[in-house]
């Protein structure tokens, strides 16, 4: 008698050790299971960051060669507004000189006309 319940006890120990680790394997199991989706989300997310960083990084190449082209864009144009100023400075001068020599005769009037517009200091005559 005493030996039968040696043998059940040592039978229901046995199987609730190995219920006990059959909730272990589950419980390991399911514990790797959601390790593999973080370690999974993880890669995708480091592979979009990536993605972006490289967008960035040609969409800052690309402003910085943009911002290059404005600045080219706007010293030409500085550059030729001042020529622009300079020419109409000149033809005023040409229209006074032709006024003083009585040059200026109706025809080139309609074909000269006097500029009116604001000019740069460095341009404007002497009042």
């Amino acid at each position: 008698m005493k030996f039968l319940t040696l043998v059940i006890t040592v039978a229901i120990s046995v199987s609730s050790m190995t219920a006990m680790s059959n909730e272990d394997k589950t419980s390991a199991k399911a514990h790797m299971n959601r390790l593999s989706v973080y370690e999974s989300n993880i890669r995708k997310v480091k592979s979009e960051l990536h993605l972006r960083n490289k967008q960035v990084e040609t969409s800052t190449k690309q402003i910085k060669q943009l911002n290059n082209m404005y600045s080219g864009l706007m010293s030409q144009y500085r550059q030729l507004a001042n020529q622009v100023q300079y020419l109409k400075y000149q033809n005023d001068q040409l229209i006074g000189a032709l006024k003083k020599a009585d040059s200026y005769t109706p025809e080139l009037a309609k074909k000269v006309k006097k500029y009116e517009g604001r000019m740069p200091a460095s341009v404007q005559p002497k009042k």
